[in-house]
């Protein structure tokens, strides 16, 4: 993350929690947290001024369960949401992903860096769903293998469909290129291709080519890239 001043909203009714969550972000002289404790609380703020990221607890005073991200995701489409929730809620945070929030994350069982990870993510694919014009809910839910990829060939964000085809979980391929799962025969294609996209001369390309699941299995697939760009022209994926 760069050096802006980054605005939380930390809705939650548990002062521990609240209080642990202060004390692993305190360092982080350019993260400014909000605490409220009720629902209706963060949505008052949200109204009144911009944030630039949630954590969201789904039980609270004035709302419980999927109930709480469904209403508080309808008054704040373009702010990245992260699930804070105790273990025996993980499969509401899952559902919660899966309607579009960026990540979850298990009361007692994270520490500073998973969770500077997460706003870090958080905030990087919101932006990015947003200047490619692709809702959460489509990306995460699309029968279709769906791959976010950084100008550097780096995977950011890859849907269910796109790592159950490769065999990968999302974790494994954050840490991978496309060169990494692209057959050998079918690389240097790709790359003269990607470097095309990338100096602009073209905007898209359609290319079938052979991948390799993590089992060493090989398959092919039709593949579409297209390129997203900021507001001054720069590719950012």
């Amino acid at each position: 993350m760069d050096n802006k001043l980054l605005k939380i909203i930390l809705v939650e009714d548990n002062i521990d929690d609240v209080r642990f969550i202060k004390e692993l972000l305190k360092e982080d002289t350019n993260i400014q947290i909000t605490n409220v404790n009720l629902l209706s609380k963060a949505i008052d703020l949200i109204d009144k001024q911009d944030y630039d990221l949630i954590f969201l607890d789904l039980n609270l005073p004035d709302s419980k369960g999927i109930n709480t991200f469904k209403e508080f995701s309808s008054k704040t489409k373009d702010v990245p949401i992260v699930i804070i929730t105790v273990v025996d809620e993980k499969e509401t945070a899952l559902k919660a992903i899966k309607m579009g929030a960026q990540d979850y994350r298990i009361k007692g069982s994270f520490d500073y860096v998973s969770l500077h990870n997460s706003i870090k993510y958080a905030i990087e694919r919101k932006k990015l769903l947003v200047a490619s014009k692709v809702s959460d809910t489509v990306f995460n839910n699309s029968l279709i293998g769906l791959v976010i990829v950084s100008p550097e060939h780096n995977i950011l964000e890859g849907n269910s469909a796109f790592c159950n085809m490769l065999g990968y979980s999302l974790d494994e391929l954050k840490k991978m290129t496309f060169k990494d799962f692209t057959h050998p025969e079918d690389l240097d294609a790709s790359i003269k291709l990607v470097k095309e996209l990338a100096s602009g001369k073209i905007d898209s390309f359609v290319i079938e080519k052979r991948y390799i699941r993590k089992n060493g299995e090989i398959f092919y697939a039709r593949t579409k890239i297209n390129s997203v760009k900021d507001k001054d022209g720069k590719i950012i994926c």
